[in-house]
């Protein structure tokens, strides 16, 4: 077939005009699978959406994701008006699906990442290339398998004719972990799964005029210095670790203990997270009573020693109780804790398995249980054993979101919240009551005269022979 019957499906504009040199090394990648590491201003998100306006198939979907498809649209269609206004593209916008036809007809579908229900839209279609953006604030656990087993088999079909497969970009995350993290190499280590990385910072901007003279004001007026975790992270584009954005950072000591020092009795409580749309969370908790006099008062205080922590994706009821089972027989747990949403999942398991769940009271806000778990932490109050990889990752990186009043919405955190409705149901056993006194001393005679009197008292009166 002669070209001159495809003549009216080539582009007669062409947006990588003026592109930066290191987009263009970018947009020149072969790689079906590319990880694209950039700081804020460099002009990336720009470049990908003129890689699918240039490069896509026409009559075929290009899905464009972000952790909602409201964010997908804002970020993508002011960047596809402005194509408009420059190189004369004509765009159609579906504003209910958030499909956007070029006039060559690549349609590009804004799409959102935020539950499991979404990562199925991806599978089982077929693409030529599917985007991720914002990729270090989506939800990890909801992430790689979105990737891996939903766009990566999609876009095979396309693999040498014509597709790009997955480009996956975004800036740093807030922690140096993750799947994100790990299919970018970090700051400078061999990317894993075969990515092929391209990075780029502020600087690398070449429309950004006297953008180190602009940045060291900022940096000045924020009193920024070249090592603040915020400007490493979101202009240079590298990867690092503030620990005044962590929950829980400052406040753990990192000490992991061996379970062969996990105590052998003590109250068992298991809690669980119960996730309709999200990983399921179990968590195994001995709570220890200690005793401890202070002045006049003892105190019985506890220890939360955490013995097993575990986060998995359950596809049914049926899954979820036979694992609580297994817990329950492997510790004699005395309580069972749980929560969900409305409710709904912990009455089934009460209803349907017998489980005798408790619901789990949550006193006040998020920020509250926080809080305590931080002070349970920094006392040494709760300890973490061997068996909680989960748990301890979790404790180790989730961070405050914007409000600070809970934890960040893109990291998992459902072994924190599981431990904390453990941690709320143990706390009822605290107690304080009255030492008993010194004998010999006169609180101590004063306590024996009382107990005399109340005897005298409370004794059967004999009765009257005479009457």
């Amino acid at each position: 077939m002669s070209d001159w019957a495809f003549e009216g499906l080539r582009p007669s504009y062409n947006l990588f005009d003026g592109m930066a040199p290191w987009a263009l090394e970018a947009l020149g990648d072969a790689s079906d699978l590319q990880s694209w590491l950039c700081g804020r201003r460099t002009g990336k998100t720009t470049a990908l959406a003129a890689k699918v306006c240039m490069q896509g198939i026409p009559g075929e979907v290009h899905p464009f994701v972000s952790v909602t498809q409201a964010k997908a649209k804002l970020i993508l269609w002011p960047i596809l008006e402005r194509f408009t206004k420059s190189h004369g593209i004509r765009i159609e916008y579906n504003r209910t699906t958030g499909l956007a036809t070029t006039d060559r007809g690549i349609k590009i579908q804004c799409m959102g990442l935020s539950t499991k229900p979404e990562i199925e839209k991806l599978r089982g279609e077929r693409y030529p290339g599917v985007i991720f953006d914002e990729c270090g604030a989506m939800n990890q656990d909801l992430l790689k398998p979105a990737v891996l087993e939903a766009a990566g088999p999609a876009t095979l079909d396309f693999a040498g004719q014509g597709g790009f497969g997955v480009i996956c970009s975004g800036t740093p995350s807030t922690v140096p972990m993750g799947f994100w993290h790990d299919i970018c190499g970090g700051n400078g280590k061999t990317p894993e799964l075969g990515f092929s990385v391209h990075r780029a910072n502020v600087y690398d901007n070449p429309y950004i005029r006297n953008a180190r003279a602009l940045l060291e004001k900022k940096m000045a007026q924020m009193k920024w210095t070249a090592e603040t975790p915020e400007y490493v992270r979101e202009w240079l584009g590298q990867f690092c670790l503030g620990g005044d954005g962590l929950c829980y950072g400052k406040a753990w000591n990192r000490v992991v203990e061996d379970r062969v020092l996990r105590p052998l009795t003590g109250m068992t409580i298991i809690s669980l997270d119960f996730g309709e749309s999200s990983p399921c969370a179990w968590t195994v908790v001995r709570v220890v009573m200690h005793t401890e006099q202070i002045g006049n008062m003892i105190h019985s205080y506890i220890h939360c020693h955490v013995l097993e922590a575990k986060r998995q994706v359950c596809t049914s009821l049926n899954e979820i109780a036979g694992i609580t089972r297994q817990l329950m027989k492997a510790y004699s747990a005395s309580y069972l804790v749980g929560d969900s949403a409305e409710g709904f999942g912990i009455r089934q398991l009460q209803q349907q398995y017998a489980l005798p769940f408790e619901k789990s009271e949550k006193s006040g806000k998020k920020a509250e249980r926080i809080f305590m778990m931080q002070g349970m932490l920094r006392c040494g109050q709760i300890r973490i054993y061997q068996d909680c990889p989960d748990l301890i990752e979790e404790i180790s990186t989730v961070p405050w979101n914007e409000d600070r009043d809970d934890h960040h919405q893109a990291y998992s955190d459902h072994c924190c919240d599981s431990l904390h409705y453990a941690v709320e149901k143990a706390m009822m056993l605290y107690q304080v009551k009255p030492a008993a006194p010194v004998p010999g001393s006169p609180e101590d005679l004063e306590k024996k005269r009382l107990e005399m009197r109340n005897r005298i008292l409370k004794a059967p009166k004999k009765p009257d022979r005479y009457h």
